[in-house]
């Protein structure tokens, strides 16, 4: 009997990680430099591998979001 009045309490958990993953926004600023060049943003644009250089000749790279909006998107 405990068992069966797990099963529901189960499926709950599980479907609410589901809707979780359906929903998640994806938001280039937040993404690895590795993942970011081919990666779309859950508005529809592109994200952009950004590369900058300091006064010290240091070269940092930032995942940031362009203005190019995927069209056909399937």
């Amino acid at each position: 009997m405990a068992f069966s009045s797990k099963v529901p309490l189960v499926l709950i958990f599980l479907s609410s990680l589901f809707l979780h993953a359906a929903i998640a926004e994806l938001v280039c600023e937040d993404l690895p430099n590795s993942f970011c060049a081919f990666s779309i943003a859950s508005s529809g644009k592109r994200c952009l591998l950004e590369t900058s250089v300091a006064g010290d000749g240091s070269v940092e790279h930032q995942c940031r979001t362009s203005e190019v909006v995927v069209q056909g998107m399937t």
